[in-house]
Formats: C-alpha cells, structure tokens, sequence
C-alpha cells in the first residue's frame, strides 16, 4: 500500500511539473524557476562535456555569463520567452548542428507553408480552407513587417550554417504560435492578423494555428512543382518508398528521388536494383535528387555510389547530376561532394544550406525537468574545395518566382534539357 502511494505520489509531483512546463503564456511559478535554472545548468555542463569544441565563435566566460544573466531573470518570463532566450545562446556557438529543435514541443503552427524569394516571402500550401492564399505574398504578422519577424527568428532558428538554411528554417519556425507570441509580435496564440499582397492589393486575414498532426492532415493545396508530380505530367511516380525510388526517364536516364535515408541495407537493395536497370535498359544518364534530403548517415550515401559505379552503359564523362536546394543539409550535402568525386556528377541547383568544412556528426541529450532536446556536434569535417567554404555548384539556379508559380520545375527541367542536347 505504501508502494502504491509513492508512486502515485511521484506521478502527482512529475505530471505537475510537465504541467508547470507546458503553459505557454503564463509567468514562471517559483517552482518552475527552480527547475529552469536546474536545466540550464544541466545545459551548460553537458554542452562542455560533450560537444566536440563549443567555444569557437564564443569564449566560455561569455558563455557562462550569458547563462548566469538568464538563470537570474527567469520570474517576468514566460516558457517560451526562456526557451528562446536559451535558443540564442545556444545558437552563438555557431554551428548548423548545435541547435534546440522544436518539433517535439506540441506548438501549434499556422496552416501556412513559405518560401523566401529573393524580393518576397510566398505562400506555397496551405489547407483547402485558405486556398486563395497559394502565391500570395507575406507582408505582416500581427502588424510587423516581414523582415522584423525574420531578423528576430534568425537569431535562434536551428541547423543554419548559411542563407539558405537560415532562409528554410526561418519560414518554417516563424509560423510557429508560441514562438510569434513571445516575441511579442502577436498578442494571442489562439488567432493571429496575417497580411497579405496579391494582385497589387493588400489585405489581412485571422488565422487559427492547428497542432503538427492535425496540420499535416489539413495541408492540401500546394503550387511547389515538387508536390505535383504525377505520371502524367512529369513521368515519375514511386516504384520503391515514398523517400527513395527511382524512375526510368526519356532519353536514357534513370531519375533517382533520394528525399530521406534508410537503413544500410535497405540502400543496399536498392542500389542493386537500380543496377540492374540500368544495365537491363542501357541507360546513359543518372539523376539524383538530393534538394529535399535534411541529412542522415553519410555512408548509406556511399553505398549508392557504390552501386551505381558498376554501371558500364553510363556516360562517366558527362552523363551524371546531382539536384540540390536549400533543403540539402548535413550528409545529404557530403554525399552531394562525393557523388561529384566518386561519380563525377554535376552538382545543379541552389546553393545547399550547409558548408563543406565545419562540425558535423549530431548527437543530443535533453534537458530533465523541460524535456527540451538539446543537440550538439561531436566531429568536425574538412571537406571544403573552395575558399568560400560552400559546395561548389556546376550550374547554379536561383528559385525564380515567375517560373515557380507556373509549376516549372526549374533545376530538373534545366537538367532534362541538357540531356537532350547531348
């Protein structure tokens, strides 16, 4: 009997400190300041002890602090408004894999997806319901322009390590509900004021963010190019995973869509069957898609190439590309640098978002009262060919709004045509 009162008197004392950490908008009790500052220290000695080098961009007496001055002005904030100060710090350490993601948090999203342009933010899907929004220009969140609600996110937005990782994960994160209110930049969590242009016309409209699941379900409507292929309008269609297939295009090539990374032995598989059709086939060109690939275990990647190097039928010479966007990211971007060594592909696209040389390797721990998940690197690589530390585009193409919103599929196109000329 005494056993059964302890555990439900520990179950009480955990479901009422998750509880304490889960209101969003309400100031910190004593109990929960207690418990943050107990985190952070948690944080601060975990981060020293496990990442490989946290102190290049920061020295450690500025670290600490940092966190010192955060530890004792918890009482006036809220969750959110720790989780992001925290976020800040921890974004000065300067690498895209030392980051605090959020997407285990529960935090309500608007039902909006963007993409940065180079003179605009555009909505590019959303739910059925705000359908007349697809293409739509973001102008304001809550009355703040664009740019001041980006420049603020820029500040603590995870696994950046240039404009184009900043620019993806920007879009992303600033929709998120909680994060907007304690920055102040809307007054409800619940509603929020969005302001759009369209037509040359400006106008503002509530919207209601959903929970991640719900969400998911909601987001019907979409003029990314991507998210409209079919057989009928561009000839591919999966044949192996919803991540990872393969396709037989005109012209003797074999289109690879390789979006997420699986176990070792199932690229195992599949490296071999595209092998064989390749060789069945005797296709001339390969056509790997790495632009919505965020990363993974490098050496799956490997194992690819390695298939795809048996293949004699191939133009070795001119006859292999590699697609990458501002989602290439992590392994995705190192497998991008060696398909171009190994299978002496070109590399076609936007610049990916993130650098050749620099920390990789991502582990993480969390932090034990907030639950918030705390990642760190733990190597670092040297795989930079250029001085500017990027990866070294063969044909660069900038996302274009004009072409985009009419569905073209630039980079693929641009690749399609490139083989036909041969």
């Amino acid at each position: 009997m005494m056993l059964k009162q302890k555990i439900r008197k520990s179950l009480s004392a955990l479901f009422g400190a998750l509880w304490l950490f889960s209101l969003p908008a309400t100031a910190l009790t004593e109990q929960a300041v207690s418990q943050w500052q107990s985190d952070i220290e948690h944080y601060r000695l975990n981060i020293v002890k496990r990442h490989i080098n946290p102190f290049t961009q920061i020295n450690e007496r500025q670290f600490n602090k940092q966190l010192e001055q955060l530890k004792t002005n918890l009482a006036d904030k809220t969750r959110y408004q720790v989780i992001i100060e925290l976020m800040k710090i921890h974004h000065k350490i300067g690498d895209g894999h030392t980051s605090i993601p959020l997407s285990q948090q529960g935090i309500e999203i608007f039902p909006i997806d963007l993409l940065f342009f180079d003179r605009s933010v555009r909505v590019v899907k959303t739910s059925k319901e705000h359908k007349a929004l697809l293409g739509a220009e973001l102008v304001k969140i809550g009355g703040h322009p664009v740019e001041e609600v980006r420049e603020k996110f820029r500040a603590i937005v995870p696994f950046v390590e240039n404009r184009s990782s900043q620019y993806e994960r920007v879009s992303t994160y600033m929709m998120m509900s909680a994060l907007l209110k304690a920055f102040g930049i809307i007054n409800d969590s619940e509603v929020a004021q969005f302001t759009f242009k369209a037509n040359g016309k400006q106008f503002t409209l509530p919207l209601q963010p959903f929970s991640r699941s719900k969400r998911d379900k909601v987001m019907s409507e979409s003029v990314f190019p991507r998210d409209q292929y079919s057989a009928t309008q561009t000839g591919l269609f999966s044949n192996n995973s919803q991540y990872l297939w393969h396709q037989t295009l005109k012209n003797q090539t074999l289109y690879i869509r390789f979006e997420r990374y699986p176990y070792m032995k199932t690229m195992n598989r599949f490296g071999e069957e595209a092998l064989e059709v390749i060789n069945k086939e005797r296709l001339r060109h390969i056509i790997i898609d790495l632009r919505d690939n965020y990363g993974g275990d490098l050496y799956v990647g490997v194992m690819l190439a390695r298939w795809l190097n048996l293949a004699d039928s191939i133009d070795w010479q001119q006859g292999v590309y590699v697609l990458v966007g501002r989602k290439t990211y992590s392994a995705a971007m190192v497998n991008a640098i060696n398909f171009r060594q190994l299978l002496n592909a070109k590399i076609v696209g936007e610049l990916p978002g993130a650098i050749p040389t620099g920390f990789q390797d991502m582990d993480s721990f969390s932090l034990p009262h907030s639950n918030l998940q705390i990642t760190y690197s733990k190597r670092r690589f040297n795989l930079a060919i250029t001085e500017q530390n990027q990866v070294p585009l063969d044909t660069k193409i900038e996302l274009n709004w004009q072409s985009f919103q009419q569905g073209n599929d630039q980079e693929l196109q641009w690749v399609l045509k490139d083989i036909a000329r041969r």
